[in-house]
């Protein structure tokens, strides 16, 4: 969601920035006076200590060299100059940390492979039955499990609970707790994952239902 969000506040930019080394060049996007628009931003950047090394109106480009260390701040900068001539100016959000959650069968989801993933589209008890057939981190037999606990950090199940399934801490710990004692085998497991997950699209599609009939308050039809 977070490369989406990036994606969608990148293509609505009048200024897009790229950055290689000390070399920052800005182009502009949209149906604006390329003149007015590299002047207004040459303006800032020099403002700002940057050296502008050319202007290329034809091609609706700046080229600068500055530090860049000063990346964030241009970026917001950037911004602000644009936020009176377009509404859809957003600051793009950043991310220092992103895990991707693994797929059921072990490895990527995919959409090649709908049994890795739960789509907000599966019907609940086609999803629950997903997760009841998924690999989990549990030992090669009941016993093995009980004797030395399952590994949670390496199973996909546990990755829902972590991500969608549960919202309270003690909840997660309890569980993870459980798993690596051994008391929590992963039949039982994955059934209170399956059901969470029921429950979840059960209620999502009552909402989407209720939402459908409520459209014309979102939604502006030529």
């Amino acid at each position: 969601h977070i490369r989406l969000t990036r994606d969608i506040a990148n293509r609505h930019r009048i200024f897009n920035i790229s950055w290689e080394a000390d070399q920052v060049q800005i182009s502009i996007s949209g149906k604006y006076d390329e003149k007015k628009m590299i002047n207004i931003a040459s303006r800032k950047l020099e403002e700002m200590g940057f050296d502008v090394t050319s202007k290329n109106y034809n091609y609706r480009l700046i080229t600068a060299r500055g530090n860049h260390s000063e990346k964030v701040k241009l970026d917001m900068e950037m911004v602000g100059l644009e936020a009176n001539m377009n509404e859809h100016a957003f600051i793009a959000p950043s991310a220092t940390y992103q895990k991707l959650i693994t797929g059921l069968k072990g490895g990527k989801m995919s959409s090649s492979k709908p049994e890795s993933l739960i789509s907000l589209n599966d019907k609940p008890e086609e999803a629950a039955k997903k997760i009841k057939s998924a690999t989990t981190g549990g030992r090669a037999t009941v016993e093995e499990q009980k004797l030395k606990g399952g590994e949670p950090d390496k199973c996909p199940v546990f990755e829902l609970y972590s991500f969608h399934l549960s919202s309270r801490d003690d909840d997660l710990k309890e569980i993870n707790d459980n798993c690596r004692s051994g008391s929590l085998l992963c039949g039982s497991c994955k059934s209170e994952a399956a059901e969470r997950m029921r429950k979840f699209l059960t209620d999502l599609n009552e909402k989407r239902e209720e939402a459908r009939d409520r459209k014309e308050l979102y939604i502006q039809e030529e």
